[in-house]
C-alpha cells in the first residue's frame, strides 16, 4: 500500500482547510497497520536468516550415510526366521542394521527412477519388506550413534518414507544406551512417535527430548551411543505395529538438533565416505562386495622363497573407530575366508597378528614348494 497523505490545504465545502478527522485519522491507522505488519516480518528476519544458513553448513546431520550412497558390504537379503536368513540382524546400507524376530525382513537397494513423492536428489532407496509376522514379531532398522552424549534436549529425527499400502505405520524410537565394561548405568528407551505413511513419499518428522545423561556413570569400553530405532512391527507404541505385513522405502534419514527438521544434510561425498570408512572398510572396490571372485584391490606380497614364513602389515585409509575385527580372504579363483592365495592358486591358512585403529598385520607359512600371497580383507569397528 503507497502511503496515505492526510490533505492539509484543500478547502472543505464547510471553507475550513483541510480533511475533517475521521478521514484524516482513517489514513493515519492504515499507515500505522502497514508499519506494523512491515515490523512483524522485520522481526523474523534473524529466525529466517539463521534457518537458511543452518540448512548450509554441513554437520548437522547426526547419521552417517543417512542418503544411502554407500553399501559395501551386501545390497539385498533377508534377516528374520525365513529361508536363506543372514541371521538376526545384519548391515545393510553402511552404518545401517536390519533386524528381525519371529517374522522375515527383506531388505533391498532400489534406484531413484522418479519414484512417486521422492525428492529429486534421492540417491537410492532402502525397502524393506516384512512378511509372516504375528503378535510377538518384531522388525526394525537403525542405526547407532557414537557416543550418547553426541546430542541433549530436543532432537529432530526425519525421513523420507512410503509404503505399498496406505496407513502402514513406522514406530520411532531413541535409545540411550551408556556402554558396557565397568557399571554402566541401564539403557533408557524413549518412544519418539508413529509416522504414518502413504503409497507417495512424504517428508515425515518427529521431535524427541532427550532425558539429561547427567549423573549417568558410561562404561569402560568406549561403546556407548544413541540408538535411533525405526520400528515396522512389534509389540511397542501402545500396539499400532502389532503383526505389521507389508513394504516400506525410505530415504535422507537425518538426526539434527532444535525441533526443526531441516532440509537433508549433504556432505561431500568423500567425506561421507571416510566417515563410513571409521566403522568398516574393505579392499575390495567399491561396487564388488566382499567374497566376490574379483582381483582388483587385493594385496600382494610376492618372494620366491618357497616354503618360508612371512609377516605383512597394511594401513587403513581411514582410523578406525576401536581396534576392529580383521577377516583374510584368499583373493584369486576362490575366495576362501582366514585363507592366503600362493603362486599356484593353492590356499593357505593365515593368522592376523594384531588388529589397531590405524593397520593390521598378517602372518602365514607358504606350503612346501610354494611362494607369495595374495588376498582380499574387511575390517569392522561398528558399535
Amino acid at each position: 500500500m503507497a502511503r496515505k497523505i492526510i490533505d492539509l490545504d484543500s478547502v472543505q465545502p464547510n471553507g475550513k482547510r483541510g480533511e475533517t478527522q475521521r478521514p484524516a485519522f482513517t489514513k493515519i491507522n492504515e499507515n500505522f497497520a502497514e508499519v506494523y505488519d512491515a515490523l512483524t516480518d522485520v522481526a523474523k528476519i534473524p529466525e529466517t536468516v539463521g534457518n537458511a544458513i543452518t540448512e548450509r553448513v554441513p554437520g548437522r546431520n547426526l547419521l552417517i550415510n543417512g542418503g544411502l550412497q554407500f553399501w559395501q558390504r551386501r545390497t539385498s537379503g533377508r534377516v528374520g526366521s525365513g529361508s536363506g536368513t543372514l541371521g538376526a540382524e545384519t548391515f545393510f546400507a553402511d552404518r545401517f542394521t536390519n533386524s528381525a524376530l519371529i517374522c522375515n525382513h527383506d531388505v533391498q537397494r532400489v534406484a531413484y527412477e522418479g519414484q512417486s513423492g521422492y525428492p529429486e536428489d534421492t540417491r537410492s532407496i532402502l525397502v524393506c519388506t516384512v512378511s509372516g509376522a504375528a503378535a510377538s514379531s518384531g522388525a526394525w532398522m537403525g542405526q547407532k550413534i557414537e557416543g550418547v552424549r553426541s546430542a541433549s534436549g530436543d532432537i529432530t529425527i526425519s525421513v523420507w518414507a512410503n509404503s505399498d499400502a496406505p496407513n502402514r505405520k513406522v514406530g520411532v524410537r531413541v535409545i540411550q544406551n551408556f556402554g558396557t565394561g565397568g557399571s554402566p548405568a541401564p539403557e533408557v528407551v524413549i518412544e519418539a512417535g508413529v509416522l504414518t505413511l502413504g503409497t507417495s513419499a512424504t517428508h515425515h518428522s518427529v521431535t524427541v527430548t532427550l532425558p539429561s545423561t547427567k549423573g549417568k556413570v558410561l562404561g569402560t569400553h568406549g561403546n556407548d551411543h544413541l540408538y535411533v530405532v525405526f520400528d515396522l512391527c512389534g509389540t511397542g507404541q501402545k500396539g499400532e505395529l502389532v503383526a505389521q505385513n507389508g513394504s516400506f522405502g525410505f530415504t535422507q534419514f537425518q538426526v539434527e538438533p532444535g525441533r526443526v527438521a531441516t532440509r537433508f544434510d549433504w556432505r561431500p561425498l568423500g567425506m561421507e565416505f571416510a566417515l563410513c570408512q571409521r566403522y568398516y572398510e574393505k579392499s575390495y572396490n567399491l561396487d564388488i562386495l566382499p567374497n566376490t571372485a574379483n582381483n582388483e584391490g587385493r594385496e600382494a606380497f610376492s618372494v620366491n622363497s618357497p616354503g618360508m614364513a612371512h609377516y605383512q602389515s597394511v594401513r587403513f585409509q581411514t582410523a578406525k573407530r576401536a581396534h576392529p575385527y580383521v577377516m583374510i580372504i584368499s583373493a584369486d579363483t576362490t575366495q576362501q575366508n582366514g585363507h592366503i592365495a600362493e603362486d599356484d592358486v593353492s590356499r593357505v591358512p593365515c593368522l592376523v597378528n594384531y588388529a589397531s585403529p590405524s593397520c593390521y598385520e598378517v602372518s602365514w607359512t607358504n606350503n612346501p614348494g610354494r611362494w607369495g600371497g595374495w588376498w582380499h580383507w574387511w575390517a569392522e569397528a561398528e558399535l
